[in-house]
């Protein structure tokens, strides 16, 4: 487990992403200003910052300057031809980790630990003993099964998803350092379903980093257990 101290429609960004939902209210939108991003996120917060990235990855597919996903390292996997899906873009981080990118939420697997799925809106980790897909993920349902974490499973669990916070944040990185932060802010002006309060594009690495850290020492704001489910803060 680690963090890294250096930095269609109306829902998705892209076609090319997956399938849209409905978006939660705008009161628990992000708050914009450097002080609340720096503060400990709530997981609310959580969930409005997986659904900005999420958008955000539909629009760097889109992007003038190419797919970028594709020139970040990911994998264009093309749907049947009978499926309505979308196609999908994995990533092998190693030979032994890889992210799925979804327009219904994340896979992120390490064959460490096994698999953790975070879905768009809910930002409540979920787990599954396989840190593979045994098949391409095209819709929810296509998913292995996935659970709360038992007791004995929290810490793994932290495990997971602290790393796949880490990898937004260097992904967002990498975007900052590539593109430049306007190409970000650009991307965040076409968002239909941006409201007042959001993250701006200087802060997303930055955001996800003080989510990460927030992770590491509060796991609870995020992880509820099955044995136990954990009364989390608004």
């Amino acid at each position: 487990m680690k963090l890294s101290e250096n930095t269609s429609n109306e829902c998705l960004g892209s076609e090319e992403i997956g399938d849209c939902a409905t978006s939660p209210s705008s009161e628990f939108a992000l708050v914009a200003s450097v002080q609340r991003v720096t503060e400990s996120p709530t997981c609310l917060q959580a969930s409005e910052l997986l659904n900005q990235q999420i958008w955000c990855w539909g629009r760097d597919i889109d992007s003038s300057a190419g797919n970028l996903l594709i020139q970040y390292g990911f994998q264009r996997i093309e749907k049947p031809a009978e499926s309505k899906a979308a196609s999908l873009y994995r990533l092998d981080l190693s030979s032994t980790m890889r992210v799925v990118v979804r327009g219904f939420g994340l896979f992120f697997g390490d064959d460490r630990y096994g698999g953790l799925f975070l879905r768009r809106y809910q930002f409540q980790p979920m787990l599954t003993p396989s840190s593979d897909l045994q098949q391409p993920a095209w819709m929810p349902d296509d998913l292995p099964r996935l659970s709360l974490p038992r007791a004995d499973e929290i810490s793994r669990c932290q495990s997971l998803l602290v790393d796949v916070i880490d990898w937004i944040s260097r992904y967002e990185s990498w975007i900052s350092e590539h593109l430049g932060v306007a190409y970000r802010s650009e991307t965040l002006t076409t968002w239909p379903a941006k409201q007042k309060h959001f993250v701006p594009a200087e802060e997303m690495p930055r955001a996800w980093r003080n989510l990460g850290l927030t992770a590491v020492d509060h796991p609870e704001r995020f992880i509820s257990c099955a044995d136990k489910p954990i009364s989390r803060p608004a």
